[in-house]
């Protein structure tokens, strides 16, 4: 299908279905790259519980890789939760089912694309659906539509928020159960699907959708009543930086792909990965804090970034601020002076290899002074204790919430003998202040076992040895952590 997509490439938007966390849409986006198709915009349908629980960190990713709209699918998602009867647009219900997901979406400065309408002739409770969605929307947003009137009153649309009131759909006859419920809309679609595309319309013109039949059969017959074996389930928060999601490395090569092969393996189940960034001491604990109400974490994984740490460091230092340009502030830490907000600008290895060697020498040299100056103010030890003070804060609401925490110290950066030097005593640090606390893994390496080179030519970013060895370094703390979780009583 890619290869066709590629070969006549007339699309401008790609829905891509069944979305559940942002490591499954970075795979699809991979996968686009990877054959050379490019010029498309991606919209990611989440139509699951899971899915919905990981919204924040998919719209997330949405963000970083300029991707506009995220999609809600209801009827997957109904089957998903055993909803009978489904909630539909055009009712109450279905309006406070979307709101949380509206937010979410926003937040990340996205569009939400709303999902269809099933009354293909009730012009009026459409116009009303319309209507609702706007009101909760204040980026705009889309609706996917299946007749063209739906597309024509889509189009006349603009936004109109009258008071008017619509009609609520009409709901279920006084007396009916579930099961009588569900015998009728059986009968209703069997009654009602042609034979060659099992597409069922009844007679009042609505779409009947397959995956409430299937949820109407479900519930009529045994197979609902046996109540199935609970699923084994292991579900970890990557927190940490660009690593987890990296460019140029394709997704079954990045380490949490690679332990996660582990698992499955040896206990024949793949956990969920959930990837979230920080960039600021201070955002990391409010960001832990969310993913745990949305998702029910096992583990976390922490990642002690060398970024946060080198820019605190530093004398003078230079940031993207919450505006999205850059900036510039003296770090002071000893009179009290907070962190630089937001994100450090990109190091310096984004220089192009064409750039004079004596302005690279240069660069270094200033680098190095900027640091050095950093050092006799005491800007080390500083953000030492600020590193410490965050990691306790984590591990607190880890503890909070039964979550076992794995702290992975800082990676090598051998493209600069003073941040290797840095970096090495932040590791130190690290490893001294929580070996005897927490999981802590040392992961300070520039080759392995076989003395493979552990980095791309930038010297910063891991290639594929380094996800390898990455993965070897945490298999042994992540598989016990497992183990405890799904035979209770191994030791």
């Amino acid at each position: 299908m890619l290869a066709s997509i590629k070969n006549y490439h007339i699309f401008n938007y790609i829905f891509i279905p069944k979305i559940e966390n942002a490591l499954h849409l970075k795979e699809v986006v991979s996968d686009f790259e990877e054959r050379d198709i490019h010029g498309v915009s991606f919209i990611p349908i989440v139509e699951s519980k899971r899915g919905y629980d990981n919204l924040g960190s998919i719209a997330g990713f949405c963000r970083l890789n300029h991707i506009e709209f995220a999609a809600f699918g209801h009827c997957d998602y109904n089957k998903d939760i055993c909803a009978f009867p489904f909630i539909h647009p055009g009712s109450s219900e279905y309006v406070e089912l979307i709101k949380p997901f509206v937010e979410t979406v926003e937040r990340a400065e996205l569009k939400f694309v709303n999902s269809p309408f099933l009354e293909l002739k009730n012009n009026e409770l459409f116009e009303k659906v319309l209507r609702d969605t706007a009101n909760i929307c204040k980026n705009g947003f889309a609706q996917v539509t299946l007749s063209k009137f739906q597309t024509e009153c889509v189009k006349s649309f603009f936004g109109n928020r009258s008071n008017s009131r619509f009609p609520e759909p009409k709901p279920p006859k006084a007396g009916q159960d579930k099961a009588c419920l569900a015998k009728e809309l059986i009968a209703e679609y069997e009654s009602t699907a042609t034979v060659n595309t099992g597409i069922a319309i009844s007679e009042s013109g609505r779409l009947l959708s397959p995956q409430e039949y299937e949820c109407a059969k479900k519930l009529t017959g045994p197979a609902y009543k046996a109540k199935p074996d609970a699923e084994k389930s292991f579900n970890v928060c990557i927190l940490g930086g660009c690593l987890p999601v990296q460019e140029k490395i394709r997704s079954s090569e990045l380490y949490h792909s690679i332990l996660c092969g582990y698992a499955e393996r040896e206990f024949d189940f793949r956990p969920e990965i959930i990837i979230e960034r920080y960039d600021t001491f201070a955002g990391a604990p409010a960001i832990l804090e969310k993913t745990f109400k949305a998702n029910g974490i096992d583990c976390l994984i922490f990642h002690v970034r060398p970024d946060p740490f080198l820019i605190n460091v530093k004398f003078f230092a230079k940031y993207i601020n919450d505006k999205n340009k850059k900036s510039h502030k003296f770090n002071l830490h000893v009179l009290g002076f907070n962190e630089p907000p937001i994100m450090p600008v990109n190091i310096d290895s984004s220089v192009k290899r064409k750039t004079l060697r004596g302005v690279i020498y240069l660069k270094t040299i200033l680098r190095n002074l900027n640091y050095a100056a950093g050092m006799i103010i005491g800007n080390v030890y500083a953000t030492f204790r600020m590193y410490e003070r965050t990691i306790s804060n984590l591990n607190n609401l880890c503890d909070i919430s039964a979550v076992s925490m794995i702290v992975v110290g800082p990676p090598a950066r051998p493209r600069s003998k003073m941040e290797m030097h840095l970096l090495k005593k932040l590791g130190n640090r690290m490893e001294k202040s929580f070996q005897n606390k927490l999981a802590y893994v040392d992961a300070f390496h520039k080759i392995d076992n076989e003395g493979n080179y552990l980095f791309f030519e930038d010297k910063v970013h891991y290639n594929q040895n380094g996800h390898r060895l990455f993965a070897e370094i945490i298999s042994g703390q992540f598989l016990r952590l497992i183990e405890r979780k799904c035979k209770p009583n191994s030791r």
